[in-house]
């Protein structure tokens, strides 16, 4: 029996705000969000098809530089309507098809610097 269900990745985030706006224009609802430790939003939940991202206030000081940026992959079934529903919200970006590592993908930035990764398997 396999014990791992899941893995939920936690970015951090300077403007939660900012950062929230840019993962609903992915296509990500938020489902739990927190003010526990802050006067202003600090931690959010957010999903999409059935995947949670997690997103956490960050000092500035603590936040990754962009050369140094938090990157997570998420394996899709149809890259090229990831593609188009992106290109349709005007994000830009370069796809590289048959990588090394044989997958088709693309990277967009969020405002955090936190690499976004979509790939599908090229093989």
């Amino acid at each position: 029996m396999k014990n791992l269900k899941v893995i939920r990745p936690v970015l951090p985030a300077t403007d939660m705000s900012a950062e929230l706006k840019f993962f609903d224009l992915l296509g990500f609802q938020s489902i739990y969000d927190s003010q526990l430790y802050f006067d202003k939003l600090d931690y959010a939940v957010l999903q999409r098809d059935g995947l949670e991202i997690h997103v956490q206030l960050q000092q500035q000081k603590d936040l990754p530089t962009s050369d140094k940026a938090q990157t997570i992959r998420i394996l899709v079934n149809d890259l090229n309507a990831i593609e188009k529903e992106l290109t349709d919200k005007g994000f830009q970006f370069k796809r590289q098809d048959n990588t090394a590592w044989e997958t088709n993908e693309f990277r967009i930035h969020s405002p955090a610097h936190n690499a976004i990764i979509f790939q599908e398997d090229s093989k």
